[in-house]
């Protein structure tokens, strides 16, 4: 049986206020976006072990799971493993300019791509259709931390 790939019109994320219209796009654009954004980013291969930040480090990047597993660690609360292509680390904390709220740790061999503070504000800034998919993938983070997903 074939499942079918979540779209605007059925991921829960969608009903965020800030994404209020997302369900009425065509949901292709956050796929075109996609292909736009990631070709701007810098492919990273980093170990097992290494940490792509430190909690309370300055947001300089945004991190993109090509492959690989991702471990979020704070103190106040249970690790949580992003394992899944086009995961997003970084994002909430690079657009609030505020510092990682937790380390993350590689759990094995993980490609990122990687893209520089003011890559990503210029990224948001000049495209709808970007800044579209860039606030897709904050509140689906945002809803996966929620229900522990993430």
């Amino acid at each position: 049986m074939k499942v079918p790939n979540p779209t605007c019109q059925t991921c829960p994320h969608c009903a965020h206020p800030l994404l209020r219209n997302c369900a009425e796009a065509n949901p292709a654009t956050l796929l075109d976006a996609e292909r736009a954004l990631l070709p701007a980013g810098i492919e990273l291969h980093v170990n097992r072990g290494e940490y792509l930040f430190r909690q309370r480090q300055e947001a300089d990047f945004l991190f993109v799971l090509r492959g690989g597993a991702l471990e979020l660690a704070d103190a106040g609360s249970p690790p949580r493993v992003v394992n899944r292509p086009t995961d997003v680390v970084g994002l909430e904390e690079l657009l609030l300019d505020r510092p990682h709220p937790c380390d993350v740790r590689v759990l094995e061999h993980t490609v990122v791509l990687a893209f520089d503070k003011a890559q990503v504000r210029r990224l948001f800034t000049r495209d709808a259709q970007t800044r579209h998919y860039l606030l897709h993938k904050l509140c689906e983070g945002l809803s996966q931390r929620a229900t522990g997903l993430a």
